[in-house]
């Protein structure tokens, strides 16, 4: 499975997982060139704080949980894509 956004792979791997409707793909699968760390947070009750990165082909963010809490742990070291705005899942 692989998340494609105007042409470019952004991540690709066996290993997603589909949680609360949001896929999220391992860490090490994404094409880091694309992606620059961001001082972005928000807090989930459910998974915990969120940090994003800023895909670097517009400025558009994507979530990760570093430290989710327990009942999110599955997510842990996982970056959430949100399909909208061209972002699309490729099985």
């Amino acid at each position: 499975m692989k998340v494609k956004w105007k042409g470019v792979t952004l991540a690709k791997s066996d290993e997603a997982v589909n949680y609360l409707g949001t896929y999220y793909f391992p860490h090490e699968s994404i094409n880091e060139e694309y992606f620059q760390d961001s001082d972005a947070h928000t807090v989930c009750w459910i998974k915990g704080k969120a940090s994003y990165y800023n895909i670097a082909v517009n400025g558009d963010g994507e979530r990760h949980y570093p430290e989710p809490l327990e009942r999110a742990t599955e997510i842990g070291n996982y970056v959430a894509f949100y399909l909208n705005q061209g972002v699309e899942l490729v099985r």
